[in-house]
């Protein structure tokens, strides 16, 4: 469906109708869930060389002479999404879960951030936004939304491939994250727009500004879902010219499509844990890995690999039902030698995605290392074996697991919850798969 300018009233109906939608969804599912497979299980490690075996098993490429600037706090992201949205002077183009409904937060930069993208449409920028529909229908802001149809932006929804509307097709979601403008500059990470993300002091999230010929790979990344995965399909965009060198890493950008069958992130994940000689570290916001990833952690502990995770503790997961889903496998995690750490900053939530492994390859994105990443979300990525790339992100991770507020926890720290919380984990963990 193309957005259209629907009023509050109709538009609260509608979310009733998601929501009612999405619980009959779960409520269908349970243990008969027909789960994808997503991984190649054909991957052969022959060569120490991750590029080799990324270009050999994804559908990426080394963008070389690239900038690339992190963002860790979100005042940071507010200044760097603001900059890029306000200086943009042909194109911007925008890809994202939802702009936040933000009606008890003490600014709604969700919808701050709207008038802005109609202001520069106003003055002649085509803007393009491509929203997870069911998302925004559900939690979204519906001024924002108005505000931007009212000023001629072309907003629509995403659609999965299989969009039959069965029970499996709704779980299959949009939760990328890009902003390109003018082919020259590109932000990806965690953050949609809203206060939580970019507001003073908010959530602890990563985005990377990105300058260099790595923007027009994710510019084709956007064109490429607005083109196949938008309704009503539009013709076959120009392809965009190179962007101009603009520094001296290399990134690499890899997205996931589970409804396409792509599982690109999987498999950059599976060959950096079957290549790791030392040490993995992740920060994972919702950390319910699928078997496959699960035993290919065991399997790199069992060969002397030390792997850390860095998660959201119940009262600092904005979604507290997935800390659920995720605590149910605690102990089994923890019984394999992987060691778990819980953030606990109760009014900021953890919502940064990375992985480093040894000193050789990093990864930061949307791809959360749960169920909904690595089954049912479309997700993207930078990967870098580069050392500078490395670097910054490995200091990032490390900051944040020396955080005071982080607590290691073991199995008889599980065995000595309340008998009431464990027995929340074991009813969400039912519905695992979801989460």
């Amino acid at each position: 469906m193309v957005w259209a300018c629907t009023g509050t009233h109709a538009l609260q109906r509608l979310r009733v109708l998601v929501w009612a939608a999405v619980a009959g969804a779960i409520l269908s599912t349970g243990a008969c869930l027909p789960i994808p497979d997503s991984v190649d299980e054909s991957i052969v490690i022959d060569t120490d060389d991750y590029d080799v075996l990324l270009d050999r098993y994804t559908n990426s490429y080394r963008d070389y002479g690239c900038g690339m600037q992190l963002m860790t706090e979100s005042d940071q992201s507010y200044i760097g999404f603001t900059d890029v949205i306000s200086n943009a002077r042909s194109t911007i183009d925008i890809e994202t879960l939802n702009f936040d409904d933000e009606s008890k937060s003490p600014e709604n930069l969700g919808l701050a951030f709207a008038r802005v993208l109609a202001d520069k449409a106003r003055t002649g920028v085509r803007v393009r936004v491509l929203l997870d529909g069911l998302t925004h229908a559900a939690i979204g802001n519906i001024e924002a939304n108005r505000v931007m149809l009212d000023a001629g932006i072309d907003v629509r929804e995403y659609q999965p491939e299989r969009a039959d509307l069965s029970t499996a097709d709704l779980l299959f979601r949009m939760h990328k994250k890009i902003l390109v403008a003018d082919g020259e500059r590109a932000i990806i990470g965690g953050s949609n727009y809203g206060y939580r993300y970019q507001g003073p002091s908010q959530w602890r999230d990563t985005n990377v500004l990105l300058t260099g010929p790595i923007v027009t790979t994710l510019q084709h990344e956007f064109n490429y879902d607005w083109d196949n995965r938008t309704a009503p399909a539009l013709l076959l965009l120009q392809s965009p010219a190179t962007a101009p060198s603009a520094g001296d890493v290399v990134l690499r950008a890899i997205d996931q499509k589970p409804s396409e069958d792509d599982f690109d992130i999987n498999n950059a994940v599976l060959i950096g844990l079957r290549l790791a000689k030392r040490r993995v570290d992740v920060e994972a916001p919702y950390f319910n890995p699928t078997p496959w990833l699960l035993d290919e952690m065991s399997d790199a502990v069992a060969r002397g690999v030390e792997i850390r995770v860095l998660l959201n503790s119940e009262t600092s997961n904005d979604v507290p039902q997935t800390y659920y889903a995720d605590a149910a496998l605690f102990d089994t995690i923890l019984q394999r030698g992987i060691r778990l750490f819980l953030w606990n900053r109760t009014t900021r939530t953890m919502h940064s995605k990375a992985m480093i492994v040894d000193d050789a390859m990093a990864m930061v994105g949307t791809y959360n290392f749960n169920a909904r990443s690595i089954l049912w979300d479309t997700e993207n990525a930078i990967f870098s074996t580069h050392p500078t790339v490395i670097q910054m992100i490995d200091q990032m991770i490390q900051n944040d697991f020396a955080h005071e507020t982080v607590l290691e926890i073991d199995r008889e720290w599980v065995r000595n919850q309340p008998a009431s919380d464990q027995l929340k984990w074991r009813l969400y963990s039912l519905f695992s798969p979801l989460f």
